[in-house]
């Protein structure tokens, strides 16, 4: 007989941000493995094309969708007065001090807690089902308060995972003044919360090491990975022009500009080839867009800057590409961001710019056909050496074993085993 574990993950699809994906991929295989899922999460009927989508109003009654793998429980979302405000856009300072009071009330009460309604539907599904254990899945991080709460409440372990890290973070500004407060009183919070725990997972080997030693908890890692069948065909044709394409988010601490230099000189040495570069996703953060189209002023027709788009229509759009781009953080260890697995589902050729010198190196280097660049003469030179091979149909991917390690259901089978040894 399975194990009923109840998974609380605010994103789950139709969400289309990448976060929806870590529980969509234990919920998809966890029933491989002894395990029959319920997941909680919050109504996605309002579709996201910018930030201020996600804090719209969505849903007005709980939605049951059953499967024979698990279930889920669509929980309607009703924005607050900060949310609406949001999406106004008015009484800036107003919106600042109800966020601050959020932030910091949220830590001591739970009517406070801007996600508490899955936590009261959660109290009434436990007093009709019986699950085994609970695995609380962050951000939103004050999503582990319930953890702490359900725990104590039915007896039942739970388990804290981080798709990121929270105030172990590396790659955010170092707080100042009501920011420093608020992130002394989270500390606090987060140790407080997790020592209720049984353990604690995240996405890469740093992320665990450093949270597992700041909450004093044993930590596990389980890669983000791809699932095969919604990515992998062969039945697609190249770009007739040479592309290449980067999904999703870019942040302030991931130096585009390196790429993006390259890029040019590949274009000015061949101007015989026709070479486009696509952001798919990137207009959601319009100050990161903005970055990319200044820094690529004079050569505008060879790149294209989009909205996000359908899952689907992205895929697609990957498969038909000839390389896909990933970009490190500076200065920072262990941000395996979902793009990069899905890039290894995809089987095409990425392109590393810059190399993190740690775990994203070392995964690149065991797959074919990845290249890790240091500077712009090496992006110029690894596009002139990708353009001669795809176009002259060398490719042959001969690292099926490796990149099959890297899926959702082998990634679910590890956390499976760690629930097995600790239950």
């Amino acid at each position: 007989m399975k194990k009923k574990v109840l998974i609380l993950a605010y994103f789950f699809p139709p969400c289309n941000l990448p976060a929806s994906q870590r529980a969509y991929g234990w919920a998809k295989f966890l029933h491989k493995f002894g395990y029959y899922p319920v997941i909680v999460t919050r109504n996605w009927d309002v579709p996201i094309t910018c930030q201020r989508d996600v804090t719209k109003s969505s849903g007005t009654e709980p939605i049951i969708q059953k499967f024979d793998e698990y279930e889920v429980h669509y929980i309607p979302y009703k924005a607050g007065i900060r949310d609406s405000l949001v999406v106004s856009g008015n009484f800036y300072m107003f919106r600042k001090m109800l966020t601050f009071l959020e932030l910091l009330l949220q830590n001591f009460f739970i009517i406070f807690n801007p996600y508490k309604h899955l936590y009261k539907y959660s109290t009434t599904l436990f007093r009709y089902k019986s699950f085994d254990f609970i695995i609380i899945t962050g951000n939103p991080f004050a999503l582990f308060a319930f953890g702490k709460r359900l725990s104590k409440l039915f007896k039942a372990p739970f388990f804290a995972d981080y798709r990121d890290d929270w105030n172990t973070d590396e790659i955010k500004s170092k707080p100042k003044g009501v920011e420093k407060f608020i992130q002394f009183i989270e500390s606090f919070s987060e140790r407080r919360w997790i020592r209720h725990s049984i353990g604690i997972t995240s996405v890469s080997e740093h992320y665990t090491k450093k949270i597992a030693e700041f909450v004093n908890k044993k930590g596990y890692t389980i890669y983000n990975g791809f699932i095969p069948e919604d990515i992998i065909d062969d039945s697609f044709e190249l770009d007739k022009n040479f592309s290449i394409v980067y999904n999703g988010s870019l942040y302030k601490s991931q130096n585009i500009c390196m790429f993006l230099d390259g890029f040019k000189l590949f274009i000015n040495s061949n101007p015989q080839i026709k070479a486009k570069l696509l952001f798919p996703g990137l207009k959601y953060d319009p100050i990161q867009a903005e970055r990319v189209s200044i820094q690529m002023k004079g050569y505008e027709h060879a790149i294209e800057i989009l909205d996000r788009i359908p899952r689907k229509q992205v895929i697609e759009m990957q498969k038909k590409s000839h390389a896909l781009l990933m970009i490190s953080h500076t200065n920072a260890k262990g941000v395996l961001s979902s793009k990069l697995f899905e890039y290894i589902g995809i089987k095409k050729p990425i392109i590393l710019c810059p190399g993190d010198k740690d775990e994203i190196d070392a995964i690149m280097r065991t797959l074919d056909y990845t290249y890790i660049c240091n500077s712009a003469e090496e992006v110029a030179k690894s596009l002139e050496d990708l353009y001669k091979e795809s176009n002259s149909n060398l490719l042959k991917f001969n690292d099926t074993n490796s990149r099959n390690s890297y899926s959702r259901e082998i990634q679910t089978k590890k956390l499976a085993q760690i629930f097995d040894s600790l239950l």
